[in-house]
Order: C-alpha cells, then structure tokens, then sequence
C-alpha cells in the first residue's frame, strides 16, 4: 500500500476546511481595442485579461513542506500527527559494581600446599540484581576485573585465580601470581578487561535465582606456616552488555508528562465554532526490540487548549482514562532482529470522549506512560520464558492521532484576494477607457468540491481600502459539486461608466472575496479527497463610443 503525503500548514488548513478556493492570475500583455467607424461615432470595446487557476489538491503534494497531511489509497485525506515516547529499560538488565574482600584460612599443618586438581579455596559472585532476575549468559562490552592478593607470611611460589565461566574466544579467564618469601606478590594487581569476555552462570531451580559464577583459587606454596591466612580482594568494575540471556522478572519502567503538539489546530483555531469533524482516532502502537513481553497502560492523557498546567480535558475510555496494551511480544533473535508489535485503537466509535476532546480542537496532549515487564501469560510458568536483551534498551511507544477529512462545515468565513491592478490593465489605453459606456466582471467556477459557498466581492485600492461592492451580501455562487460530477456556477457582474472611472481614479487593485463555506445537503459530513477540483476563470469586458 502506498500512501502519500501533504505537508505545508498553510495548505493543511485550506484542505481540512474542505479545499478553500485559492486563486492565482495572469494579466496579458496588452488590453483589446476594436475600433469600427460607423456613422459619426467610433465605437470600441474592450476585452480584459482573463484570470485562470485550476486548483487539483492533489498537485500540492509535492510543494508542502511538513508531514502532516496523507493519502489513503482511496484518495481520501487524512490529518496524522505522530510522537514516539521511549520507555527506558536500561535497567532491565543491570551489572553492578562487585566489590569482595575474601580471607581464607590455611591448614594447620605445617607442609607444602600443592594443588592436586581441584581448587584449594572457591567463592561465588552473585551478578543478578534482583531475587525475580535470572542471568544465563552475559556477554560484555566493557569493564574490568581488578585482583589483588595478601600471601601467607614466610610462603614462596605461585598462586592461580580462575573463573571458568568467564571465557573469552572460548579460552576461560586466568591469572598468575607469583609470592616471594619476603611477602612480595608479583604483579602487585592485575587488571583484566573484559570487553569480549563471555559469562556463563548457574542459578537456582526458583527466585531467588542468585544467579552466579566460581571464583576458584589454586595453591602452589612452599614455607607456609600453620595457621595462617591468605586474603584476596576482588573487584568487577564498569560492567557494559553487549548481550543478556536469561529471565528478566516482572520489572516496572514508566516514562511521565511526554508531550505531543498539534501545530495544526494552532493553524485552525478560527474554525472551532464552524467545523465538526465526525471521526477522531487515539492510538498506542508499541514496537519492541528487547527480547522480553511487555505490558503497557497510557494514563492521565489530558489535553490542552493553551500551552497552561490546567488540561482543559481529559480522556475517558470505558469510565476510566487508561488504555491497555496488555501484550507487547518479545522481539525475534536473530540477523536480523524481528520486533514485537502491538498497538491499541480508540476511536469515535468507541465508549470515549474522544470526538469530543477532537472537536474542542487542542494544540497539545500530555500522558504518562506505565510498562512492566513479563505480563502474566495463560500457560507454563513464567521462569520458562528466554528472554534477551542486546543493543536495545527502549520500549519504543508511539503515540497516534489520526483524522479523515471527513467532516461538516457551517458558515465558516474566510476571505481570498485577486490581483486586479485595473490601471496596470488599462496602461496605454487611459484615453479610451475615459470613453466607456459599461463593463462586465465575469466569473465562471466547475466546482469539484463537496461545498456550497456563499460570498461576497469588493474592489480595494492598494491601501486595503474598500472602492466598490460588486456581490450583494451572501450571493450564492459556486453549487457544491465532486471530482466525479463537478457543478458548473456563473455570475456576471455589470459596472457602470461612473464605477469603470472610479476604479482608474482610485487605482482599483485587487478584488477581495469573501465566502461562508458550508457542507452541502443541510451540513451533512462530506469527505474531502485529493483528487477534488476547483476551476476558476474571471475575465472583463467593456464597451463605449467615441467620436470620430
């Protein structure tokens, strides 16, 4: 499905109020003059420029300028505003600093302590963060590990620190120290950094999980005295996932106060007390890229008519102002990952307020968004859900407002200007024009348009000021019509020779237009699409006698 895109504010509100007329002209190079002699008299008439525009909605897809106004595939227009708000679950997976102090106590005998095979002392990490998280496998990006040791006193030889479940291009982490007699322990600190490190860890068969990995110690000691201690001290610092496999618990990350604008109603606040549009819809749509469920629930959505505190409405779905997204799926593993996606609709057809709070036109909306993670599921226990996270930390939620330019209009009013720079019309024919008896104004209009219009005309000078009426009040002049079966309108307007001198004296300049635009058929909601069409066409022309 291919959908299109309208995109300048100026031209979104001309759309929604259902395609206002906008007029542009062109004047020809010189105004007609036919000069016949008859009998004593000359007589002349002269023909006007005529001023065309043929306005297809359509052609202004490509000249706007933001993405605000789209296409369905039917060719009806749509008003889509979308704001994504990111729920951070950074903290679904955390890796917290380790810091141990651990002293074993060696045998009382006094004899060489020699590893056979097994570790002489061995201790347990403990990396999960929380008694309902279960870590599998955890690769990193970054950190380190930082170990240092305290010999037995008068002891000579080595010492092997190992974590088998730390592995690295599937080699497990090592280290060597070496214990003089004199209590020197070389190197005095090792430092390992674990970016590309591999760990594997075991947990318990329920919560708590204490999700964990051996630390084992191997002796190779001469000269040790009985009774004595060794003491290690073991640092994980800066821990950074790369990846994390395991169960992640039902875990709570909000996002509060994310705003969304609608810079469109700023655009048509005049129309608020004229124009009602009969289907708004609210949406949720959740895109996950961690491989974990989620729950989701959009609260508190108040809306605002001015950039204040006070919301002047706030949504109300079902007696409640909440709407559910019981289930977001896991993403896909794999190259590449699939996201899980899942979305909640309201609607004008739903039990809501929502048309309401629509036609209240409101320039913003404010909402506070709720996310849990591992929603309870209908089967199996919920420890035997794989869940993983990679680069991801966000839970992508967009929020959604879409309106069909299906709407009903009564008596909105607007005005529109055409060039009619008469002395610019008239330049090198002053004397002539001096000789005019009459003149018509034309005007021819095939509407394509669901609207009546009903308008008025004036004449202005280059100062705004009003010269001459030429429609009474409330004319009826352009009959609603549709792409499919446009309606032809026609008026003439006659100019005496005192109005013709009038607009030379006080430099006539432009023809203002003002319409009171109404859906046809008793205000009925029509649709507006992007193929409806208006033509328009206004020319003049005049005749008088000189003498000869």
């Amino acid at each position: 499905m291919v959908i299109m895109k309208i995109n300048n504010m100026k031209s979104i509100k001309w759309l929604l109020i259902g395609s206002i007329i906008f007029m542009s002209s062109c004047k020809g190079d010189d105004i007609v003059i036919n000069e016949l002699d008859e009998n004593d008299m000359r007589a002349i008439s002269i023909a006007g420029p005529a001023m065309n525009a043929n306005l297809v909605i359509g052609d202004f897809i490509d000249d706007l300028a933001k993405e605000d106004v789209y296409i369905d595939p039917e060719g009806l227009l749509y008003y889509l505003v979308r704001q994504s708000v990111d729920i951070n679950w950074d903290e679904l997976v955390r890796l917290n600093d380790v810091l141990r102090y651990w002293v074993y106590d060696l045998p009382s005998a006094v004899a060489p302590l020699k590893t056979a095979g097994s570790p002489d002392f061995s201790s347990q990490v403990v990396l999960s963060h929380r008694d309902d998280v279960r870590y599998d496998q955890v690769s990193l990006s970054g950190g380190e590990l930082q170990l240092s040791l305290t010999p037995p006193a008068g002891a000579a030889g080595s010492i092997r620190v190992e974590i088998p479940g730390a592995s690295k291009d599937g080699v497990p982490l090592s280290v060597d120290f070496t214990v003089y007699s004199w209590g020197v322990v070389s190197p005095a600190e090792i430092v390992v950094p674990l970016a590309g490190y591999d760990i594997t860890l075991d947990s318990n068969n329920e919560a708590p999980y204490d999700s964990h990995f051996d630390v084992n110690t191997y002796l190779d000691l001469d000269g040790v005295t009985g009774g004595n201690q060794i003491a290690m001290n073991f640092e994980l610092r800066g821990l950074q996932r790369e990846s994390a496999y395991g169960y992640f618990g039902e875990q709570e990350a909000k996002h509060l106060d994310a705003e969304m604008k609608f810079s469109l109603f700023d655009e048509i606040d005049d129309l608020r007390d004229n124009v009602y549009v009969d289907y708004f819809e609210l949406s949720v749509e959740v895109n996950n890229a961690i491989g974990v469920p989620f729950y989701v629930e959009a609260k508190n959505i108040r809306f605002f008519q001015k950039d204040e505190e006070t919301p002047d409405m706030v949504l109300e779905v079902d007696d409640s102002g909440t709407i559910v997204v019981d289930y977001i799926p896991a993403a896909t593993d794999g190259d590449p990952l699939t996201p899980g996606f899942a979305e909640e609709i309201i609607g004008s057809s739903s039990n809501s307020n929502i048309t309401a709070i629509g036609n209240s036109f409101p320039v913003s909306m404010m909402v506070d968004l709720y996310s849990w993670s591992n929603p309870q599921v209908t089967s199996g226990p919920a420890s035997d859900l794989i869940n993983f996270m990679k680069d991801a930390n966000m839970l992508v939620a967009d929020m959604v407002v879409k309106i069909p330019f299906s709407l009903s209009i009564n008596n909105y009013t607007r005005k529109d200007t055409i060039d009619f720079d008469f002395n610019d019309i008239i330049d090198g024919s002053e004397d002539e024009v001096d000789h005019l008896d009459n003149a018509n104004i034309y005007f021819d209009f095939v509407n394509g348009i669901p609207l009546d219009i009903v308008a008025t005309a004036w004449v202005i000078d280059r100062n705004g000021n009003k010269i001459e009426d030429l429609l009474v009040d409330d004319t009826r002049f352009i009959e609603a019509g549709s792409s499919a079966a446009p309606k032809e309108s026609s008026f003439k307007v006659g100019l005496s020779a005192a109005q013709i001198k009038n607009f030379k004296e006080r430099e006539a300049f432009k023809i203002v237009l003002q319409y009171k635009l109404s859906s046809a058929a008793g205000g009925q909601t029509v649709k507006i699409k992007d193929s409806d069409m208006l033509k328009t066409k206004i020319s003049f022309d005049a005749k008088g006698t000189i003498p000869n």
